[in-house]
């Protein structure tokens, strides 16, 4: 399990991350989403071991990150710009690798090999910027760490790729229980991988839940009247968004979807129709309500 008990971070004047608390369960492959400058990579990198907090506390399995190389040689860790040595060869990388991580898996590396079927004794630097990120991340998914830490992992990367790459990640967690921590733009994609979802905003963490404890309180609803009234008439309705299209409102409220239908039904709609959300929509829903508050 790794956590974070109100971290905060300051570079300067600015306050990066405030007072950020979570859980990321053993396991789990976990999304990190958020607007551009919200604190995601800032976090990510607190994660990693990479930064110290100014306040609060980074632990895996119970204890500090930043001040335990054990914990750290236990996460491995790709950046949204792959650091490496352009002068190596990914084998050469490799055998650089075998000796700072105490797991590292020389029998997941050959079959890796095959995988991503480019070779290994080419300079990184020969290799187009798209082969360099499938080199990073074969190297990273040797490490034989507990945690992976994946800072936009899988961006540029061609669709067959992406997909190899996906339920490689899949791979380790069902069959190591390895617990993956992904920052993304990509939220189609992450809701196709993630089981947990965290949310950033101006540095504050305003959600962090399960993807379908999510999805199932917040809920699409399109209404229509056959006396269209002037207002809509669930006032009670726990509503972050109604908005009306010619004859049919279209509202987006938290709650138990049974609770919400049985309240639209005593209004007596000639339609009501509940529509799937999107880990998008929701995303733009939760970040526009934090901005509003």
């Amino acid at each position: 399990m790794i956590e974070t008990i109100e971290l905060t971070k300051y570079f300067g004047d600015l306050l990066a991350l405030d007072h950020v608390s979570f859980t990321v369960p053993k396991g789990s492959i976990y999304g990190l989403v958020g607007p551009n400058g919200s604190g995601k990579t800032t976090l990510i990198k607190h994660l990693a071991g990479i930064y110290r907090q100014d306040e609060g506390e980074v632990l895996l399995s119970g204890k500090a990150i930043f001040e335990s190389p054990e914990n750290k040689a236990r996460i491995g860790y790709l950046s949204d710009q792959p650091l490496y040595h352009l002068h190596y060869t990914t084998e050469e990388m490799a055998k650089m690798y075998a000796r700072l991580y105490p797991n590292w898996d020389y029998e997941r590396y050959h079959y890796l090999k095959r995988i991503f079927q480019f070779s290994d004794q080419k300079k990184i630097r020969t290799l187009s910027k798209g082969m360099q990120k499938q080199a990073t991340f074969w190297l990273t998914l040797c490490k034989g760490v507990d945690v992976l830490v994946l800072d936009e992992p899988i961006d540029g990367l061609d669709p067959m790729i992406r997909k190899q790459i996906r339920n490689l990640m899949i791979e380790d967690v069902t069959l190591k229980n390895t617990t993956i921590i992904i920052s993304s733009h990509n939220l189609r994609e992450l809701e196709d991988l993630c089981d947990h979802i965290a949310i950033l905003e101006q540095g504050k963490l305003i959600l962090a839940r399960e993807l379908n404890t999510l999805k199932n309180d917040l809920h699409k609803i399109q209404v229509a009247y056959k006396d269209m009234p002037v207002d809509f008439p669930l006032h009670n309705l726990d509503a972050i968004s109604i908005k009306r299209t010619g004859s049919v409102y279209t509202v987006i409220a938290r709650g138990n979807r049974r609770e919400i239908f049985e309240q639209v039904q005593a209004t007596h709609p000639v339609v009501c129709d509940f529509i799937p959300l999107s880990l998008e929509e929701i995303f733009i829903h939760e970040v526009e309500g934090a901005q509003n508050d």
